[in-house]
């Protein structure tokens, strides 16, 4: 540390793991080294863990001896008003609706989302990327389509909902992949459905079960959920089960058990 200048990278660093003494003699050799740029990271699991007294105490040493910077992800709606911008700089419009929609299917991925902006405007010859653009040539997210699939289900259009599933087929989706998102959706409504019981709201859910990211899709699970009583979702889920267990070990075709699976939810769901 004390020879040529040189850049010290201490990656994942925790503070809760340094006793008093530690924490000291490390703070001492920060201090005391001239030719050397120290790089550390803390990666904390939640908000709760950066307001520890061992982690400010830590945080506000750093800022003393050099700077600290946090880096959060972006909000939904910062990443959908990136996609904005990002087609504005192109002299593109984006039709309602596209900034979600691409959103929902790439993630918080800022590179992948800014690459999606620029085939879609190349693809509408830089006038305006509509909804039925980003279906037809955006990146495909098998857990979007679903969670699609789901929301059109619980608003009883199920024509479209079944389109949407042949749609995954012809595109040789794994049925059990299909399955797996399928089971995630209603496991989010059923969680959502368990918090509005117990008088807690969709973000509290949220922070319960660890999601990562936004909690836009629990938002959403929870407008759907409505329409759906608990001995209901409980049906539904066992229905996934089987499904589950029949696509790992029955030789039928396995489209046809997901469509089949897909009627009996509908069933369920039927008024």
């Amino acid at each position: 540390f004390f020879g040529t200048k040189r850049v010290v990278q201490l990656p994942l660093v925790q503070p809760t793991a340094f006793s008093e003494k530690d924490f000291k003699e490390f703070c001492d050799v920060l201090q005391s080294t001239e030719n050397a740029v120290f790089v550390i990271t803390v990666l904390f699991a939640d908000e709760k863990a950066k307001t520890t007294k061992r982690a400010k105490a830590f945080l506000q040493q750093m800022e003393k001896i050099g700077q600290a910077v946090e880096f959060v992800s972006p909000s939904n709606t910062e990443l959908m008003d990136f996609v904005q911008k990002s087609a504005k700089k192109l002299n593109t419009e984006t039709e309602r609706g596209v900034p979600q929609a691409l959103v929902e299917r790439c993630g918080n991925d800022l590179f992948l989302l800014g690459a999606e902006v620029e085939k879609l405007a190349a693809a509408c010859g830089y006038s305006t990327i509509t909804t039925q653009l980003v279906a037809e040539m955006s990146v495909r997210n098998v857990e979007a389509d679903v969670f699609d699939m789901v929301r059109l289900l619980q608003a009883g259009r199920k024509v479209q909902a079944f389109e949407r599933l042949n749609q995954l087929l012809r595109q040789q989706n794994d049925p059990i992949a299909i399955t797996a998102a399928l089971a995630g959706s209603y496991v989010d409504l059923y969680r959502v459905k368990c918090g509005q019981k117990n008088g807690r709201s969709y973000t509290q859910v949220h922070k319960d079960f660890a999601y990562k990211g936004s909690d836009w899709r629990l938002k959403k699970a929870a407008e759907s959920a409505a329409r759906l009583r608990m001995g209901q979702l409980e049906q539904i889920l066992n229905i996934l089960l089987d499904l589950d267990k029949q696509l790992k070990s029955c030789p039928a075709d396995k489209a046809v058990l997901l469509q089949t699976a897909l009627a009996a939810i509908v069933t369920v769901g039927g008024r």
